[in-house]
């Protein structure tokens, strides 16, 4: 049951990804597809920093890597707006920011169960 949460949180992330690229390929589009992306890729990136690169972190940790992940979705955002004619998104990292939010919070009540045992 060891990193359970994080590995769910990975996992929709993944899923999210893959929907999206699924749907995209069958022609569909709308302005969920647009953002989901963010949410998928931001879950799975932490999920695969946290877990396969350090493996049970601490919480200080997780929030570096958020850190860390909310720096390059919005270094994408800016240079999406500056070099590929494609317009600041606030969507974009309003879900960035969503789902490093759901990532901190999954990690804190899993490094408190963590802790209690």
């Amino acid at each position: 049951m060891n990193n359970l949460l994080r590995k769910m949180i990975g996992l929709f992330g993944a899923m999210c990804w893959s929907a999206v690229v699924l749907l995209r390929s069958m022609g569909i589009s709308g302005s969920l597809i647009g953002v989901l992306p963010n949410l998928g890729a931001a879950l799975l990136v932490c999920y695969l920093i946290d877990v396969i690169l350090f493996k049970n972190t601490k919480f200080k940790m997780s929030m570096l890597i958020s850190l860390s992940v909310f720096i390059m979705a919005f270094i994408s955002e800016v240079i999406h707006d500056l070099y590929l004619d494609s317009p600041f998104d606030k969507l974009d990292i309003y879900m960035t920011l969503l789902a490093l939010s759901l990532y901190l919070l999954v990690s804190k009540i899993e490094l408190n169960m963590t802790e209690k045992t």
